[in-house]
């Protein structure tokens, strides 16, 4: 009798290890790559703070909003489909604050004008930086 509640229960733990998964197949290693100084945040709460060019935190599989701000600069946002052990996000471009007169300029200049010259271009950097 024991051999067969053994063979049962052994047969059991099998079955719900294939229908249950672990925690360890439904968490990502997510790696943010981005710059020093930055927080990160992960569908609006605060996760950790950056001092390197990546940081590497974990989130379950699934949709998430990852938000990568730093004083001085506007936010970086996207959404990321979290689907593999091991998942990460670029962050490409994070704006300072400061340029916004310059591209706002840069626009109207654009919108004026049917083409900007690399000289006029210049110029504009060269007004832009002295102000």
């Amino acid at each position: 009798m024991n051999k067969i509640s053994f063979s049962v229960l052994a047969i059991l733990a099998v079955l719900f290890v294939d229908i249950v998964p672990s925690q360890a197949q439904t968490i990502s290693q997510f790696t943010v790559l981005t710059y020093a100084g930055t927080d990160i945040y992960v569908d609006g709460a605060y996760v950790d703070h950056s001092y390197g060019n990546w940081i590497m935190i974990y989130v379950p599989y699934g949709t998430h909003t990852i938000k990568v701000s730093k004083p001085g600069y506007f936010s970086f946002m996207t959404t990321v489909d979290v689907e593999t052990k091991i998942s990460s996000v670029f962050v490409n471009t994070m704006i300072p604050i400061s340029t916004t007169n310059m591209l706002k300029a840069a626009d109207d200049w654009s919108n004026s004008r049917t083409q900007i010259t690399t000289q006029q271009l210049l110029t504009m950097a060269d007004e832009w930086s002295k102000s």
